[in-house]
């Protein structure tokens, strides 16, 4: 399975912890406010460099539980839909103990 600019192709993968991704970068959003800040004076000051819409990066995710998986790639071979999700870079890894509690930004 693969995104390329909003058109879903499909590829049959076997169930792996871990698989190599791409991310397309879409929007900029600020935290506590869930609507574009794209077309905004900061959005477009962020959007000046590199990282702009369609900015392609080569990653990987692992998957703790291989039913999320599984889900993605039924959501997307059996209807073209596909996940978003919103990107937060870690420090350090997460602590399983503490992966509960969440940290406000202001």
């Amino acid at each position: 399975m693969a995104v390329w600019r909003g058109e879903v192709t499909k590829r049959r993968c076997g169930m792996t912890k871990k698989r190599r991704i791409c991310l397309v970068f879409d929007d900029w959003r600020q935290v506590g406010n869930p609507n574009s800040i794209y077309n905004s004076e900061l959005g477009i000051q962020l959007s000046s460099g590199d990282l702009h819409s369609g900015t392609m990066l080569e990653a990987e995710i692992s998957f703790s539980d291989e039913q999320i998986e599984k889900e993605i790639i039924e959501a997307c071979e059996g209807h073209g839909a596909y996940p978003v999700f919103s990107l937060f870079l870690q420090a350090r890894p997460l602590n399983p103990e503490k992966a509960d509690r969440t940290r406000e930004v202001n």
